[in-house]
């Protein structure tokens, strides 16, 4: 348990749930935010980004998401001007090694893929998502509250630094991103 709650201590959270699947710790998570924002139900994604699959999230034709392209202003634009209807806004940063906007089938290998792919330096997806969190915690100190997700499902613990939140740190800061709730599964136990 002492390691448990070591590991814990790195993500600078304090509060935790534990669930049996990825899938199940997004619906659980999403689920917990709607709960809490007042009525709010729109959940923003972004394109191709993956979070599972239960019976509580469906992608496909869910009224309750609205998918953003990764990596653009409208898409900003987008969370401040209908923030009355945002709940959260939950991004995968797993999208920085297989191509913003591009699919990204779970279990893929990355270093493996036969497709072609185009993405961002480290430093500028460091860039959006520090302007993703500067964002949400914009609207949510001046208009409504709007939760920042980070599904790190897939990227945790496989780097040195241990999550995507340190991995993409501010280019000049050097200040992690600081998400209301990050996602977190496997290699914990």
């Amino acid at each position: 348990m002492h390691l448990i709650n070591n590991r814990f201590y790195h993500t600078l959270s304090h509060q935790v749930r534990y669930s049996l699947s990825g899938s199940e710790a997004v619906d659980a998570a999403l689920k917990d935010i709607k709960a809490s924002v007042g009525g709010k139900r729109l959940v923003v994604r972004f394109k191709s980004a993956y979070h599972g699959h239960t019976s509580g999230i469906s992608f496909i034709d869910s009224e309750d998401h609205v998918y953003l392209p990764e990596c653009s202003q409208a898409s900003l634009d987008f969370i401040e001007k209908y923030h009355y209807r945002i709940a959260a806004v939950i991004v995968n940063p797993m999208q920085h090694f297989t191509g913003i906007n591009k699919p990204s089938p779970p279990g893929e290998k990355v270093t493996h893929s036969s497709r072609i792919r185009t993405s961002v330096s480290r430093e500028d997806y460091a860039l959006w998502l520090h302007s993703l969190q500067d964002k949400c915690n914009y609207v949510t100190k001046h208009l409504t509250k709007v939760a920042f997700v980070i599904d790190d499902i897939y990227f945790a613990f496989r780097t040195p630094e241990l999550l995507s939140t340190k991995y993409f740190a501010h280019p000049q800061t050097m200040q992690p991103v600081k998400p209301d709730v990050i996602i977190l599964v496997r290699l914990i136990g």
